[in-house]
C-alpha cells in the first residue's frame, strides 16, 4: 500500500474514531493543489483543525508539511482557534497528537528535517491522554 492510500485510509480511520469519542469530525475533499488539512472537528464548542499523518519508516519528515499547512495553521492560531493538531499513526498503530507549534519548533527553531518516532512520543500525547485534556 502507497503513502497515499495509507494516509487517506488513516484520514478516514481517525475521523471515526472522533466520532466515537463525541466529535463531529469532516475529513475535507482532497484538491489538486492540496488542502491545508485533513479533518476538521468540533466538540462543546470548540472547533480543531487536524492533518492526520502516518509515520512509516521510524520518522515524519517535515517536509510533508506543505507552505499551504503553515499557513492556514497559522491563521487558524492567530484567529484565536486554539492549537492546530497533527494526529500522527505511529509504525506500531499508536496514535499522537502533536500540535502545530512543537512541529513548527523543530522545523524552524531546531533546524531539524524529521521527527524520529522517540521524538513524537517525547513532545506529544497520546490520543488517548489528548481526549482526556480537550474540552
Amino acid at each position: 500500500m502507497n503513502n497515499k492510500t495509507l494516509g487517506n485510509s488513516f484520514e478516514s480511520d481517525f475521523a471515526a474514531l472522533l466520532a466515537e469519542n463525541r466529535f463531529w469530525a469532516h475529513v475535507m475533499a482532497p484538491k489538486a493543489g492540496g488542502q491545508p488539512s485533513d479533518i476538521i472537528a468540533a466538540r462543546d464548542g470548540r472547533g480543531y483543525l487536524i492533518d492526520a499523518k502516518v509515520c512509516s519508516g521510524g520518522s515524519f519528515p517535515l517536509r510533508r508539511v506543505e507552505p499551504n499547512q503553515y499557513t492556514a495553521m497559522n491563521l487558524w492560531e492567530d484567529c484565536g482557534n486554539g492549537s492546530a493538531w497533527f494526529a500522527i499513526r505511529l509504525s506500531d498503530g499508536s496514535i499522537y497528537m502533536l500540535t502545530f507549534f512543537i512541529a513548527q519548533t523543530f522545523a524552524v527553531v531546531r533546524g531539524r528535517v524529521s521527527l524520529s518516532e522517540e521524538d513524537i512520543r517525547r513532545e506529544g500525547l497520546t490520543f488517548e491522554k489528548w481526549l482526556e485534556v480537550m474540552p
